[in-house]
């Protein structure tokens, strides 16, 4: 038996391939892939960014 559910990460998956389709070209679509991230694993690269550009810019 199979039953229909609404997964929102799959939501937010489709959302964000649509929005690519619409602002890339066909050659810059290819071969990308959207995946999910935990939001700490975003936050804590985020900061290591910000921590590199701080570095960069003092010295």
């Amino acid at each position: 038996m199979a039953v229909g559910q609404r997964c929102v990460g799959c939501q937010v998956i489709a959302d964000k391939q649509a929005d690519l389709a619409k602002n890339l070209s066909e050659d810059e679509m290819r071969g990308m892939k959207v995946a999910l991230i935990p939001v700490a694993v975003q936050a804590a690269a985020e900061a290591a960014r910000e921590a590199t550009r701080s570095r960069t810019t003092r010295d």
